[in-house]
């Protein structure tokens, strides 16, 4: 009988690779794990939690500084110029939360919200709550990895 030979380089070399690549990047850092279901998926990439609202970002910001307020977070900076914002808070436990958002015109937004070093539970809280603050008939959010690109920012 006659054995055909399989080089190993074929099958072990890609198995190496990627098992070495895995153990080198952190899990929050080397993937995107989506969790959720019914309203839509929470996109966590980096240990942030991120998502597109398909309105501009001064009705998103509004809807942040509401949530933070009803969530009782100690406000330790607050900054929006129009395009970008930015917010960092403290929880009662000591933990900071920080939210970031930048707009893409009057088309979309998109908003990056992190508890402590990656708390996604708190996270997608906080989220669930800025979502509620939005005016009614505001679109839902969507999962930003999956969003498209906006071809016109200047609408």
């Amino acid at each position: 009988m006659k054995r055909t030979h399989r080089p190993r380089g074929r099958i072990l070399f890609p198995t190496i690779f990627a098992v070495s690549a895995a153990l080198a990047l952190p899990g929050c850092v080397a993937a995107v794990a989506v969790a959720g279901a019914g309203g839509g998926a929470y996109a966590f990439f980096k240990g942030d939690l991120e998502r597109r609202f398909e309105t501009d970002i001064t009705t998103v910001w509004t809807a942040v500084r509401q949530a933070v307020d009803e969530l009782e977070l100690e406000v330790i900076s607050d900054e929006f110029d129009g395009l970008e914002a930015s917010l960092a808070a403290k929880r009662s436990d000591g933990q900071i939360v920080r939210i970031e958002a930048e707009g893409n015109g009057r088309v979309s937004t998109n908003l990056k919200v992190r508890v402590g070093a990656s708390d996604r539970s708190k996270s997608r809280t906080i989220l669930r709550r800025i979502e509620f603050a939005l005016p009614p008939g505001t679109p839902l959010s969507t999962d930003i990895s999956l969003a498209p690109q906006d071809a016109d920012l200047n609408a």
